[in-house]
């Protein structure tokens, strides 16, 4: 079980939130921080709790309201729940999630009356006593017949008209079986006061629920421990994946350089320049080889054979380049 002394030091209100989380299902933020309500069933009818968290909160106690309205002794006439035990006896040590959970426990075991359902208008709240429960409606009769087992009980008749029983003692059945001197002494004794509420079953219900949740966190942490290994594992392939996607990435990005060179050395364009270039320096080889024969520095039969030649290729040139540069032109006319 949790220490009772334990309290965090820093963000006590967010912690008192997180109780109220932790203990109780269907919990619904309307305000963050502030409003919150948690929808449940007592016996055939579906109530909703209304938790009320003021900017003191949690020096100050929290206001919780039932809706729709119910007859119970902890409710006031307006809805409000004003006579919880965790209520009355609030202090900054209080775990906020217990409180709720030990009211809503109470409307499931001992499902409420709908106030719209009765049949008068006197209802069983706080201001209730010995003496007019007696009163009570039909709608409170059960209520009534607690009060009159308590305050009628032949064991503590002696005692009623002296000593009047406290309200504490209809939420704490087990407080009618001490007597007077047993009271006192729990009265007087922090000790003792801690150790009966210890032996509550509801208290004994949420430590062991404490004690589970401990317990499965506990499993999950060691669950995650011993997957340390393996995610630490899996973390070095992942590295080493990328590391060679890195260097994949590096010599994709050199090939596609090569290949765009390339294909811009080789666009039909481009090489339509080429052999129109080509052409003119073999003409202007002719020329050359012409002024040559002409001065007398080559024969007749060198002439005929340099020329020819030179003259051939710069005609294959500019017939290449034409016809290319025709085939451009139609591809271009139709869209291509």
């Amino acid at each position: 079980m949790l220490s009772r002394n334990f309290r965090p030091e820093i963000d006590i209100r967010k912690r008192q939130i997180d109780t109220l989380k932790i203990f109780n299902d269907n919990v619904t933020e309307l305000t963050e921080g502030t409003d919150y309500k948690i929808v449940f069933t007592a016996g055939n009818n579906e109530l909703t709790l209304n938790v009320y968290l003021s900017g003191d909160f949690p020096n100050e106690c929290p206001q919780i309201r039932i809706t729709p309205l119910i007859v119970h002794p902890w409710v006031s006439v307006d809805g409000q729940v004003t006579k919880a035990p965790g209520l009355l006896n609030y202090t900054i040590h209080s775990d906020l999630g217990r409180v709720v959970h030990a009211i809503i426990r109470e409307f499931e075991r001992n499902p409420p009356v709908l106030a719209s359902e009765a049949t008068s208008n006197v209802p069983c709240t706080a201001e209730m006593d010995p003496v007019n429960v007696g009163r009570a409606s039909p709608v409170s009769q059960n209520y009534g017949n607690n009060y009159s087992r308590l305050y009628n009980s032949p064991t503590r008749a002696s005692t009623s008209m002296s000593l009047p029983i406290p309200m504490q003692a209809i939420y704490f059945p087990e407080l009618n079986n001490l007597t007077i001197e047993e009271l006192q002494k729990l009265k007087e004794s922090e000790s003792k006061q801690d150790e009966f509420l210890d032996n509550l079953i509801q208290v004994k219900e949420i430590n062991d629920t404490i004690d589970a949740l401990i317990l499965q966190i506990e499993n999950i942490a060691v669950s995650s421990l011993s997957k340390q290994d393996l995610l630490f594992k899996k973390k070095q392939e992942v590295l080493e994946k990328i590391e060679k996607v890195s260097n994949l990435k590096g010599r994709c990005e050199t090939l596609n350089r090569i290949y765009q060179s390339w294909a811009d050395k080789y666009t039909p364009s481009n090489i339509q320049n080429l052999l129109e270039i080509e052409a003119m320096n073999k003409d202007k080889e002719c020329e050359a080889i012409a002024t040559n024969f002409l001065s007398g520095e080559i024969s007749i039969d060198k002439f005929l054979q340099n020329y020819v030649k030179a003259k051939k290729s710069s005609q294959l040139c500019k017939t290449k380049a034409d016809k290319l540069a025709n085939q451009l032109i139609e591809l271009k006319r139709k869209g291509f």
